[in-house]
């Protein structure tokens, strides 16, 4: 017999009483989807502030992830375009280059919910290895 763990009875003890209490579990999905559309009031402000400096308020409650993002998302755009590759690298070297920096920094930034501990730790290391290549030709990222 295998051993239930307390996240597992929690959950159990979760489920029945979503099962015995049908209409206040509606209830409480409605608020809660109520309270997400609440939370768009803040979309004006937020790109006022992204525009003014270029990161609002909740960017910076999660740094990390945001400048992440933000990073895959322009190596991704410069393997797109194609303006051009570092004179040292081939274009095949240069976009191989970008998507060792874009993929480990995308996998943190968009993170799993379901991610175990050491996954997101393996996610960590994986993203902070990609700085340290950002780092080494920093001076190449350039349109």
């Amino acid at each position: 017999m295998t051993k239930q763990s307390t996240l597992d009875r929690l959950l159990a003890e979760a489920e029945q009483w979503h099962r015995e209490h049908p209409w206040r579990s509606r209830w409480m999905s409605l608020k809660r989807h109520a309270g997400r559309a609440w939370n768009w009031r803040w979309a004006p402000l937020c790109a006022w502030q992204r525009h003014r400096r270029g990161f609002s308020f909740r960017d910076a409650w999660s740094f990390d992830t945001y400048i992440a993002g933000v990073i895959a998302n322009a190596a991704d755009y410069l393997k797109e375009v194609k303006y051009g590759h570092p004179i040292d690298m081939t274009e095949e070297e240069w976009n191989a280059y970008l998507d060792s920096v874009s993929g480990p920094l995308r996998r943190y930034s968009d993170g799993d919910p379901k991610a175990t501990y050491d996954e997101d730790a393996a996610a960590y290391t994986d993203a902070v290895a990609a700085m340290h290549r950002l780092a080494e030709k920093f001076g190449s990222f350039w349109d």
